[in-house]
């Protein structure tokens, strides 16, 4: 009974009615070609079939199906020349938009009389009305007006089994427009075509009409991609017409194109052009009307595809997948909705922003699910929640789908853009359970409705750290033909210490050069980023004052006008309230010669001193790259290692969910496996035990709480109960590669039946070409035996070939000088400072300890104005925020450190390892427990890592931990900077040489390598290859009993072996001698 009770909640969910994909209005499906329309405004929802059998018909059939929610009223309908534009939410039924009156139905039929649940059919004869072909109405539109001036619309689009194609032309320097080629396949065969141009002359201060000569040219099938990227409208000089019949000589086929006016030409030749598969480039080419073979413009044709939006929810409590597509703007979106719950009082809503990704930690008692969400999604206004039961779509909030889909047969939303400006791409799904925030989702591209297939994006952003600080992220998806880009306004926040008020009506700028040095210069800040970019010469022209009224005056860079004025807050904890945005906009390009990449991002404040200008801040435009990370490097307990194969972890930004892929073979004996929290020394001889590895990696500390921990990968991608193999691929929205909570340094157990056995494990490494990225490492190495620690703190960071870095990986290792020394104390903060360190950081009085080191790094002035307000800083910095900390506060940023217990691994979003600002070169200092007192510092250097195969000569009482600690005794050096790989240790020549693969690490890796080769040929070394700033050790061993092993040699190998079987022989004579003297006595 409670599985019945639950089974209806599930059925009645409102937006379950959109399983299906086939109206309930109509039921007729044997006709051959069916053209219909959407409405739901006004108080009037429905639909209006238009059916002919077959192509021979002559009979035309008109199918009403409309409830009117209102009172009965009548109603004029009638076909318009143009096609709706979706992306419009208000007065898109405007004769501006729709164009004029082709055909009046009220002449034939009267007007229509709507009440609830009208159904009505008319008939009429294909010479009056066509549905395709030259006169065809296939993608006109329907009107509906009443008495009283109120209209509605909607495209007129093929139905059922149609497939849409859309090539988009969009022209931006003479002319500002587009210009659609639109096919469409019927009933797998019948084709149309339409050309559809809404151009406007760009130089032209008035709404002038022209009309000019057009063609269609294509470029060599041998241009290369980088010519095509460069090419300009001058070297165009093919003629597309791929059968001889003048296809692309539009102008003498169709006429002329109209400036200043809508057009939409019908053309039935277009149905064989085939833009997909096309290996040339196209171009549309528009000339002078007076010198007929100038080119005014042109413009490359991109196929637009359809767009898909998917959000996935896979809780314990939910499993939900809702999908929204829309062929084009000129046709309705489809929902449809897959979910699998047992959950009362659920609702769906979209919501304007995508959540903060969760790549920091938050204390236990703030839930940070759906952080910065903002509000319904709500462009137009409408009251939400609604207060009337049956309503139509125009009169809800956009996001509001719950509410909007409470009658059983809508399955199609004609208030639900996917493009344009008020796209819900990116967007916010938000899953309520009792009007409460459960969870959430991000809206992202799919390939198709029925693809599991996402499209990537490309991703760049603009980090600010003077004097405001935060990132502004823009992201545009690849190969769909997409236009628009989407802008996140993450948190602004004021950080030099002059105010702590919010301010607004900031403007923001595109510029056109990187900025300088002068992004904190006192006069003249941010000269050096130069002019707004205008790539279109609209400032050039005198026009760019005229923005606010049309977009063809406004400049690519001149986002203020175009889209809003920014907002910074005076404090961290306001900064989602008031700065946090998201825009979508249409005119400005990641790729391409006109992208905005390597460009400048300009904030503006128009109240500022004279002197300083009305720049507030500035920051470069730089290309966000994808992350990656890999396990595949396996270390056992046993002799031998079955497992082989990797894991893959790859993430395009911190919005996006990270994809997995698992191949793992050998892995019989398995069964679960986790993330540990520390990284495999594969120098031990049992390199998968807790003391090594500490214990599954839980930042939430979900297992107190009973839910999954954040490192059990094997129930969030699979178990392998006890399989060979081990094949998974999929995704992981809990996950991140990005911020302060990734799985890099980290390690990956499989364990064994029973769960104690440990088959296998290995460290998550960073996966990346050469040819993008190379990996820069940096070690501060506590060995000084005069110091006060002991161990090293090792960072790395990609940097990439454009210049723009990853964070920053740190793994912490100190524990107190001593072989047995085991104090434990924790809550130690760290921090870098501004200078190396020398002598004085053996000095025992703590005052005067790490003098040297001078004070924190702060390189880009933190707080500058009020350096001394303690309170301030330690209420705005933190990992929530940590642009806000000095660049050397790791400790405010990351969390403090533990000595003497296990290894620590960190993510930094903020310490560089190279460039004009880099930590290199610096030291870092860790102070007391829980204090201010420095406790000891050490410089941070480059962290070679040299790797060499060497062999050694055994002798009769070898032992390689001898070997070792008298190599690293002679060359001074700790056992970090000179390890071993255990799993290359080989024996050699029937025992008489032992082959290592030794590890030289740390800023002297290459003396150590070379003096390491001396002393094994020579058996010592003349001095230490480690020197120490003030220690100078005395009685120190420079040699070795040990030597490198020749090139095998028979001779050697024998006698050893001889040797070893006469010295085996006689101890056992000796010994039974003994013996048997013994037994004598006694007896």
């Amino acid at each position: 009974m409670v599985f019945f009770k639950y089974f209806l909640v599930i059925i009645l969910l409102p937006y379950l009615y959109c399983e299906s994909q086939i109206d309930d209005d109509f039921t007729n499906v044997n006709t051959s070609l069916q053209l219909v329309t959407r409405f739901s405004q006004n108080r009037i929802h429905g639909s209006i079939l238009f059916s002919q059998h077959s192509t021979n018909d002559d009979i035309i059939q008109i199918t009403v199906s409309l409830n009117n929610f209102g009172e009965p009223s009548q109603w004029s309908w009638q076909i318009k020349e143009f096609p709706v534009d979706y992306t419009i939410l208000t007065d898109r039924c405007t004769d501006k938009n729709l164009g004029n009156k082709l055909i009046n139905f009220d002449d034939t039929f009267g007007a229509l009389t709507l009440e609830n649940h009208t159904q009505l059919q008319f008939s009429i004869s294909k010479s009056i009305l066509e549905l395709t072909g030259p006169l065809g109405i296939w993608y006109r539109s329907l009107l509906l007006k009443d008495n009283v001036g109120n209209t509605i619309c909607s495209t007129i689009m093929a139905k059922d089994d149609s497939k849409l194609r859309v090539a988009e032309a969009n022209f931006q320097t003479r002319f500002f427009g587009k210009i659609y080629i639109i096919w469409v396949g019927i009933s797998g065969s019948l084709m149309d075509a339409i050309i559809f141009t809404n151009l406007e002359d760009r130089k032209s201060l008035k709404s002038e009409l022209s009309t000019n000569n057009w063609k269609i040219f294509s470029t060599d099938v041998l241009e290369t991609n980088l010519g095509k990227s460069k090419l300009n409208c001058d070297a165009l000089q093919i003629l597309y017409d791929p059968e001889s019949t003048g296809l692309g000589d539009l102008g003498a086929r169709l006429g002329p194109v109209q400036i200043g006016k809508k057009s939409l030409i019908r053309d039935t030749n277009l149905a064989t052009f085939d833009i997909e598969y096309e290996n040339r480039v196209l171009y549309m080419v528009l000339f002078d009307s007076d010198h007929t073979e100038n080119i005014l413009d042109c413009a490359q044709i991109y196929l637009k595809k359809s767009m898909t939006l998917k959000g996935f929810v896979n809780e314990t409590k939910i499993n939900l997948e809702l999908t929204l597509w829309q062929k084009s703007k000129f046709e309705v979106t489809n929902i449809y909705t897959k979910v699998e719950t047992v959950q009362n009082g659920l609702t769906l809503s979209l919501h304007e922003i995508p959540s903060i990704p969760k790549t920091y930690k938050v204390p236990s008692n703030i839930n940070n699910d759906c952080l910065g969400v903002g509000n319904v999604f709500n462009p137009t206004g409408q009251v939400f929640p609604s207060t009337a039961e049956r309503l139509t779509q125009d009169q809800y909030a956009i996001g509001d789908l719950s509410g909007k889909y409470n009658y059983g047969s809508s399955i199609w939303d004609i208030f639900l853009p996917l493009f344009g400006s008020n796209s819900v791409i990116h967007r916010s799904l938000v899953l309520y359970i009792n009007k409460e925030i459960w969870t959430c989702a991000t809206l992202l591209p799919f390939t198709g409705p029925n693809s599991q297939t996402k499209i990537a994006y490309l991703t760049a952003e603009a980090i600010y750290r003077y004097p405001l600080v935060g990132r502004i992220i823009f992201r545009q998806p690849v190969d769909i033909g997409a236009t628009e880009t989407i802008i996140i306004i993450e948190s602004l926040v004021h950080a030099d210490g002059t105010t702590l008020k919010d301010s607004d009506e900031h403007r923001w700028s595109i510029n056109v050069q990187p900025p300088g040095k002068d992004f904190y210069d006192w006069m003249n800040r941010c000269k050096s980023a130069g002019l707004i970019y205008d790539p279109y010469k609209v400032v050039k022209n005198n026009m760019s004052s005229l923005c606010s009224k049309s977009l063809k005056y406004c400049s690519v860079g001149d986002l203020s006008s175009r889209l809003n004025s920014l907002s910074i807050a005076g404090n961290k904890l306001n900064s989602i309230n008031i700065s946090r945005r998201m825009f979508v906009d249409e005119y400005i390009s990641l790729f391409g010669i006109n992208s905005i990449i390597g460009k400048s991002l300009v904030i503006y404040s128009d109240h500022g001193p004279e002197a300083r200008g009305d720049r507030l801040a500035c920051s470069k435009i730089e290309k966000v790259w994808h992350r990656k990370a890999v396990v595949k490097d396996w270390y056992s307990e046993n002799d031998t290692i079955s497992v082989s194969g990797k894991i893959e972890l790859f993430q395009l930004s911190e919005y996006d969910p990270v994809d997995f892929e698992i191949n793992l073979q050998g892995v019989q004996g398995g069964n679960n496996y986790y993330v540990y929290s520390n990284p495999v020394d594969g120098g031990l001889d049992l390199p998968c035990e807790n003391s090594n590895l500490y214990e599954v990696w839980d930042p939430w500390n979900n297992k107190v709480t009973g839910t999954l921990r954040y490192g059990d990968w094997s129930s969030r991608f699979g178990s392998i109960h006890g399989a060979r193999t081990l094949t998974a691929i999929g995704n992981d929205t809990h996950a991140q590669l990005f911020g302060q909570l990734v799985f890099l340094s980290r390690s990956v157990i499989i364990h064994g039946i029973p769960a104690k056995k440990r088959l296998a494990c290995s460290t998550i490494e960073r996966g990346y070409a050469p040819s993008e990225a190379r990996e820069i490492r940096a070690m501060a190495s506590f060995h000084n035996p005069n110091g006060f620690l002991y161990g090293y703190i090792r960072m790395t960071q990609l940097i990439y070939n454009d210049g723009s870095k990853s964070d920053t990986v740190i793994e912490v290792n100190l524990h107190y000088p001593g072989t047995y020394n085991r104090n434990i104390t924790k809550n130690h903060k760290w921090a870098v400072y501004v200078n190396p360190v020398g002598i004085d950081a053996t000095v025992v009085d703590h005052g005067t300890r790490c003098t040297a080191a001078g004070y924190i790094w702060n390189p880009y002035y933190t707080q500058l104005a009020d350096p001394l307000n303690i309170m301030l800083y330690e209420n705005e910095c933190g990992p929530d925020q940590p642009l806000r900390c000095y660049v050397g506060d790791i400790s405010g940023r990351l969390g403090n450190i533990d000595v003497g217990s296990h290894s620590m691994v960190f993510s930094d979003p903020n310490l560089p390892l190279e460039g004009e600002i880099s930590a290199i070169g610096r030291s870092i200092i860790v102070f007391s427990k829980n204090g201010f007192q420095k406790l000891a510092c050490a410089n941070i250097e480059y962290d070679k890592d040299i790797i060499k195969y060497v062999n050694v000569r055994r002798t009769t009482k070898y032992e390689t931990t001898h070997f070792f600690e008298a190599v690293r005794s002679v060359l001074g050096v700790p056992d970090w900077m000179l390890t071993v790989d255990s799993r290359k240790t080989k024996i050699l020549h029937n025992g008489a040489c032992i082959q290592y693969l030794v590890h030289f690490k740390g800023s002297i890796a290459n003396e150590l390598e070379s003096d390491f080769s001396k002393l094994l040929t020579l058996g010592y070394l003349p001095a230490q290859t480690l020197k120490i700033s003030g220690y100078y050790p005395t009685k120190v061993k420079l040699k070795i009993p040990y030597q490198s092993c020749p090139v095998y040699n028979k001779k050697l190998a024998s006698s050893i072996s001889s040797a070893a079987k006469w010295i085996k022989s006689y101890s056992l004579t000796v010994t039974i001698t003994l013996m048997f003297n013994i037994y004598v006595l006694l007896l």
